[in-house]
């Protein structure tokens, strides 16, 4: 679905926004799979990996229903009106534009193996 949404010029920088998200999580998984010999340390940004997958997720929804709205924006008409469609297609690029950045944030935190949460003293908390 994300190759087709490429060859639709209102879709495309979308399309390779999440297959660039998409490729650094498969990076990330290459690292933490390197890391087999200490499971703490495989896990201990979990969470932020779970947001990552989870906006990708999200993305490739977002990515789907854009899709939907151009076909149905073909079609529109007083039973099915445009401005719902366009709603969808500015609620898309909202999050692309504003929500999956985050992922290459949680992803180099998972990747840098940072262990701050871990080694902080929780007496100074």
């Amino acid at each position: 679905e994300i190759e087709e949404c490429s060859a639709i010029e209102q879709l495309a920088p979308h399309a390779a926004s999440l297959t660039q998200s998409l490729d650094m999580a498969d990076e990330t998984v290459t690292v933490l799979q390197g890391l087999s010999g200490d499971p703490s340390q495989q896990t201990a940004n979990a969470s932020f990996f779970q947001d990552a997958l989870g906006h990708i997720c999200v993305g490739w929804m977002w990515l789907r229903q854009g899709r939907a709205s151009l076909r149905a924006l073909d079609g529109a008409d007083a039973s099915n009106p445009a401005e719902f469609y366009r709603g969808k297609l500015a609620a898309m690029r909202y999050f692309f534009r504003y929500e999956l950045g985050r992922v290459d944030h949680w992803l180099h935190i998972v990747r840098d193996e940072d262990r701050l949460l871990e080694e902080v003293d929780t007496a100074c908390l």
